[in-house]
């Protein structure tokens, strides 16, 4: 085509005493028209491209960067006796509840690395909790035991609220529920029924989660999925001797 329309001004210069006839004109110009429309459309294209591909990047890194996160945290779910001396009223499951967009469990997060022989101490097990929300918002909260004194492992939570301030962070947004994002199983992989707490003995018997996570931004755009099985090295462990 523009080999054609190159002829065509070729055959218009060599003729300059009869000039360019209003059927040449018209014929380059639709020619013109239809090459800058392709031009066009590629160049719209290529742009479409180059931000779907942006778009699922930020999926997948949001995807991971959660999943990164809620595996740390799980790892380290450890029954209130395994950090105390003696406990009379402590938990006797690391997890507190789970269904398949939420859990919550103890923690060995944020620790001091010595515990304090005189005086008050915010050491001991944290409350940590994976909300995914009906918007797709997947939270982070972290509270730490109430102060207390250093000898005293009765571990107490207080009601979060104005008064009781606890560390919120979200790890990802435009998390959609395909499937549930929790999966629970036993030692000899049996799925465990969701939520855990109506059963009691069932938050004793986790011991694997599998996560999977897709975080969708764009319609247009088929989204990212995660998925890791992690491991609970504590489930196993038993409290100190010590512990009550």
């Amino acid at each position: 085509m523009l080999s054609m329309i190159r002829r065509l001004l070729t055959d218009a210069r060599e003729r300059p005493a009869a000039g360019v006839t209003l059927i040449e004109t018209v014929v380059v110009t639709a020619m013109l028209a239809v090459v800058l429309g392709m031009a066009q459309e590629a160049l719209i294209l290529t742009s479409r491209t180059v931000g779907d591909n942006a778009t699922r990047l930020n999926e997948s890194q949001q995807a991971k960067t959660a999943t990164e996160a809620m595996s740390q945290s799980l790892r380290t779910s450890i029954l209130p006796k395994q950090l105390s001396g003696t406990c009379t009223g402590c938990a006797s499951a690391a997890f507190i509840a789970g269904t398949g967009n939420s859990v919550q469990f103890y923690a060995n997060l944020n620790n001091d690395l010595v515990v304090p022989t005189s005086g008050t101490t915010s050491f001991g097990p944290r409350k940590v909790a994976y909300v995914l929300g009906t918007d797709g918002t997947l939270t982070e909260t972290v509270q730490a035991p109430d102060v207390h004194a250093f000898d005293n492992y009765n571990f107490t939570y207080c009601t979060p609220g104005p008064s009781c301030p606890v560390r919120t962070r979200i790890l990802a947004r435009n998390v959609v529920t395909t499937s549930n994002l929790f999966t629970y199983y036993t030692k000899v992989g049996a799925t465990l029924p969701v939520p855990l707490e109506s059963v009691p003995a069932n938050l004793q018997a986790v011991d694997s989660i599998d996560i999977f996570i897709t975080v969708r931004t764009a319609q247009r755009v088929e989204g990212s999925s995660v998925t890791t099985r992690v491991m609970l090295p504590n489930a196993d462990s038993a409290p100190t001797p010590s512990a009550t």
